[in-house]
């Protein structure tokens, strides 16, 4: 089983925006298999592409390959989760995101895929969709309101 390097905090691969995939080829098949690999070697819940350096689409979410994937409802609740990160090690941050998502996506074959997310799973759909768009979980700390 072939994995590979995961980038960390402060590289600043992790900090830039994936470009969409348009090919579906050997070539992206051979990525889907080095993400899932590589995530179940370290036993995470997801790993997206820019955390093994590919500036690509794409995330492994638990079960699902993801190719270009978009989040089209959010629920209006809100809960916590305290996250970590693969990238960012030794550290943990708590994060308040939607409870449930629908994520629209493609399979390795080009296939236009939905599915409607819960509980960890919808909060690690979120976290790897943020890889993809160049933002960490350090991101979401909010700033500490100071006394009037």
């Amino acid at each position: 089983m072939t994995t590979a390097e995961i980038l960390i905090h402060p590289n600043e691969i992790l900090r830039q925006v994936s470009t969409p995939v348009e090919t579906f080829d050997g070539e992206l098949r051979d990525l889907a298999s080095l993400l899932q690999s590589t995530m179940a070697a370290v036993r995470g819940l997801g790993l997206a592409a820019p955390q093994i350096g590919v500036l690509r689409r794409v995330a492994s979410v638990g079960k699902f390959l993801m190719v270009n994937p978009v989040i089209v409802w959010r629920s209006e609740e809100l809960t916590p989760l305290e996250e970590g990160c693969l990238s960012i090690l030794g550290r943990r941050t708590l994060v308040i995101r939607p409870a449930r998502v629908e994520v629209e996506y493609l399979d390795v074959a080009g296939a236009l895929k939905r599915v409607k997310l819960q509980g960890t799973m919808a909060k690690c759909a979120q976290h790897e969709i943020d890889h993809l768009d160049g933002v960490l979980i350090i991101d979401h700390v909010a700033p500490l309101s100071s006394a009037a």
